[in-house]
């Protein structure tokens, strides 16, 4: 069973289920020892988490995933050893929950249009931000039995070629950059944020490469001369070639290879806290990695 997780949602991530506590006791459940809440462009449940962490004999980091654009692309940069007192966070935070709430209603439009049926109150009640999430559309959709026969969401339903984690194979297919209902928020670039994170004292890692730099290596060399620090290597993203792949680019790059599941919940069904793709016999030294990186805190900075 798996001891280190380094990427984990509460429902302060706008598509993610479990109160900030009871993600922590879920992890605990599992055996992990080691673990990071890192919410969706928000820190307003760090301190939750290490209180409950402490509780539980976790050891946390105090992370965040952090919405960037690289160029035209659009990628998650995660941080740790943040400090989450500083007033960067609200600022972010509310800059991309306004946009959000300026795409939500297009984006009900577009799949309506598209010829889902599903009720939009019902949709938007699935979150406290009462926003249009694409994973919550999928599952408030799929379960309308109006949408039985509807050929769009057949891959998604049971047996269906994406139908593993259903609900955010949905997004990624339709509602991601460059997709159909992709509906486009202005982040702040990746150096701006890579750089505020450094100042703080952070530590700064690229989160699940194989979706979004994918084998892009000249990006990932231009971030780690950024001062980037990490990349994980191990995510349920990534298949058993690609954390060879990723786990060669990062040894190259003298970049440490971090471990995550990206844990959210009810969006991503069959993935639980642990499920990185780490072997127990490897998780000493990413563990061992991630101390002398200064992702628990200590020293950072960037490299």
């Amino acid at each position: 069973m798996a001891t280190i997780d380094l990427h984990m949602h509460s429902v302060i991530s706008i598509d993610g289920e479990l109160e900030p506590e009871e993600v922590i006791r879920r992890a605990a459940s599992r055996g992990i020892r080691a673990a990071a809440l890192t919410d969706h462009n928000s820190v307003r449940g760090v301190s939750r988490a290490l209180e409950e962490a402490a509780r539980l004999g976790i050891r946390l980091a105090k992370g965040v995933e952090l919405d960037c654009r690289l160029g035209e692309r659009n990628l998650h940069l995660l941080a740790y050893g943040i400090d989450e007192r500083h007033p960067v966070f609200a600022e972010i935070e509310e800059e991309i929950l306004d946009q959000e709430r300026r795409c939500s209603a297009r984006r009900l439009e577009i799949f309506h249009e598209m010829g889902l049926k599903f009720d939009d109150s019902l949709v938007l009640s699935q979150n406290p931000y009462h926003l249009s999430v694409p994973e919550d559309i999928a599952m408030v959709a799929l379960q309308n039995p109006e949408n039985d026969g509807c050929e769009l969401l057949k891959p998604y339903r049971p047996g269906g070629a994406r139908s593993g984690n259903p609900y955010v194979n949905f997004y990624w297919d339709y509602a991601s950059q460059g997709k159909p209902a992709y509906q486009e928020v202005k982040y702040r670039s990746f150096e701006e944020l890579n750089r505020a994170m450094l100042d703080m004292g952070a530590v700064t890692v690229i989160a699940h490469p194989g979706a979004t730099v994918k084998e892009d290596e000249e990006a990932v060399r231009y971030m780690a001369g950024c001062g980037v620090s990490g990349m994980e290597v191990f995510s349920s993203y990534h298949r058993a070639e690609q954390r060879r792949y990723y786990g060669d680019l990062a040894s190259r790059l003298g970049l440490t290879a971090t471990a995550g599941s990206d844990f959210h919940g009810r969006s991503k069904p069959s993935l639980m806290p642990g499920d990185t793709g780490c072997e127990p016999a490897e998780e000493q030294a990413v563990l061992e990695a991630a101390e002398a990186a200064g992702i628990f805190g200590g020293h950072g900075g960037g490299r």
